[in-house]
């Protein structure tokens, strides 16, 4: 069974250690600028997807252009394939680095509702805005001080952890719309 053993643990402070990432062994290499392997190996699981979609998108375009051939739409097509395949390379290569950098002070969390596809949830730390999961969200309270541990260029958040004299913010986490196309329509009778 998993117990808190930070000593920056208050009673009323959220329950983080119960997260994926964030044992005490995990976050003492987090302070000192790494990833921890298991958080290393949970960030390439989450690229899979991002991986998949990528080659078949690149396979079905190669079929694509060895029928119709080759015209400036599916150059377009082309640039698009490379860009994603430099940020999933840039991705993995920051993973693998595993260089970790921090920010610290009150953060705050946002729930962003999907329109059609699941809602993206967020913590907001001095200025610094990171993707968490959905369990993070429910665990992570707003309030602080907190410090955020995150790999920098594609901003992916690794890890959290309350610091001495935590307290809560009674304003809670913030849900708000996707901004978009949508109309504000108001029914009067």
């Amino acid at each position: 069974m998993l117990m808190p053993t930070t000593a920056t643990a208050t009673d009323n402070s959220p329950e983080l250690w119960r997260l994926p990432g964030h044992r005490p062994e995990d976050l003492e290499l987090n302070r000192s600028g790494r990833l921890a392997p298991v958080q290393a190996r949970q960030l390439r699981a989450a690229m899979r997807g991002k991986v998949i979609g990528t080659v078949i998108y690149g396979v079905s375009l190669f079929f694509i252009i060895l029928s119709n051939g080759f015209d400036f739409v599916r150059g377009l097509l082309c640039l698009a394939l490379v860009a994603g395949v430099y940020a999933i390379a840039s991705q993995f290569m920051a993973i693998r680095h595993g260089s970790v950098v921090s920010a610290e002070g009150d953060a705050w969390t946002e729930k962003v509702i999907g329109d059609e596809g699941p809602d993206t949830y967020f913590i907001h730390i001095r200025g610094t805005r990171l993707e968490i999961s959905r369990d993070a969200y429910w665990v992570i309270r707003p309030g602080g001080p907190y410090r955020a541990y995150y790999i920098a260029s594609p901003r992916q958040f690794v890890a959290l952890e309350a610091m001495p004299g935590w307290r809560a913010d009674p304003a809670g986490p913030v849900a708000s719309a996707k901004k978009g196309w949508r109309l504000p329509i108001r029914i009067e009778l």
